[in-house]
């Protein structure tokens, strides 16, 4: 597809999504978050079974432009609303999304690294939500995934300062998966994608939609929900191809139906 602020190319099932404004850090202009929604629109329809978001140059994103900063109340509630519908079909795409995150990503550039379902991040990563130093806060659904993810006492850390932490800390409190050489993000994330896509592409796509859909409910409703999924795969091909490959010592062919 061709955009001016994104790349998207898909290769051996995944889509991989670039974002393309380096001379401004990735930053998210509202056509780079309209072409970013297309790209989203493409990677739920395309014969893909996977998506890898990274970016260009020297970050991942550095969130918002600055310069399309809401300047009233209406205005900044339509941005807002917008934008987290946007993350959340990033989070809620029915496949495996990593994030190769290299050089910053800070406010809705974390926002989106937080969107998705793995994140990996060069050496030299910087990470953060700096938004209370211009009087703001996170409003892309990172005070509520960071706090989800790492608990509600470093996220507040996080967010009251307004600080970066290093790729190795973010490691060690949870908010990455892995760290890598710089350079070496995209070639990790593509080392997880394909074991990922061994398996079969509907239980990835029902497991996320497990652990997603879990947390917001109770313990009941979420087992209900794993009963009724797994109930569903029992009369898919791949669930029967699965087994035979098994039984017969073989690797399976999935065929995602």
């Amino acid at each position: 597809m061709e955009y001016r602020n994104l790349l998207y190319e898909v290769k051996k099932k995944i889509a991989y999504i670039t974002l393309n404004r380096p001379k401004m850090l990735n930053a998210f202009n509202l056509e780079m978050k309209q072409e970013l929604e297309d790209a989203i629109s493409y990677a739920e329809k395309d014969d893909i079974w996977g998506a890898i978001i990274t970016g260009s140059g020297r970050a991942f994103s550095t969130g918002t432009d600055i310069s399309e900063f809401p300047e009233t109340v209406e205005e900044s509630r339509k941005v807002t609303a917008y934008s987290q519908r946007l993350f959340n079909r990033v989070e809620n795409l029915g496949k495996p999304v990593i994030a190769a995150v290299n050089g910053f990503a800070l406010g809705g550039g974390l926002e989106l690294a937080l969107a998705c379902d793995i994140r990996v991040a060069s050496e030299n990563a910087k990470l953060g939500f700096p938004e209370v130093k211009v009087s703001a806060i996170p409003c892309y659904g990172g005070t509520q995934r960071l706090t989800r993810l790492i608990g509600a006492g470093l996220a507040k850390e996080m967010i009251y300062t307004g600080d970066m932490v290093s790729a190795e800390k973010a490691l060690e409190i949870g908010i990455v998966n892995h760290v890598v050489p710089a350079g070496n993000e995209l070639l990790k994330a593509e080392e997880i994608m394909q074991k990922i896509l061994c398996n079969a592409p509907m239980a990835v796509a029902y497991a996320k939609l497990c652990i997603n859909r879990g947390p917001e409910t109770g313990l009941e409703y979420a087992q209900d929900l794993e009963q009724n999924l797994v109930s569903m795969l029992v009369a898919t091909h791949d669930l029967k191809e699965g087994s035979r490959a098994f039984l017969e010592k073989r690797v399976p062919v999935y065929l995602n139906k």
